[in-house]
């Protein structure tokens, strides 16, 4: 047994476009190649601090669905996936400073 592989669909928020995922999730599925959904629920606007949460966003939640019939595995990749609220959702870290490295 030489282990499993998959690919990782990274940073899937509320503002990721649904078509998109729809289609990779049919061309990975396509191809038997198995796949997990890095999933960040909460988005945070780091300008006004305001929090879009995946169920303001029923598009992506279909997706993700959709997805997860097509054999996706949905994995949690941070809550907003930022370091205090100072970067955009998905660029940051989440529980380190990588300013200060620590």
């Amino acid at each position: 047994d030489k282990g499993r592989i998959f690919v990782r669909i990274e940073d899937v928020h509320a503002f990721r476009e649904p078509k998109n995922l729809v289609e990779i999730a049919d061309y990975l599925s396509s191809k038997n190649i198995p796949f997990t959904i890095a999933l960040i629920p909460a988005y945070v606007n780091p300008k006004n601090h305001k929090v879009i949460t995946l169920s303001e966003s029923p598009e992506i939640v279909k997706a993700i669905k959709y997805m997860q019939d097509k054999g996706g595995t949905v994995i949690l990749h941070g809550y907003t996936h930022q370091y205090k609220k100072e970067e955009v959702s998905g660029e940051g870290y989440e529980f380190w400073d990588g300013k200060k490295d620590e």
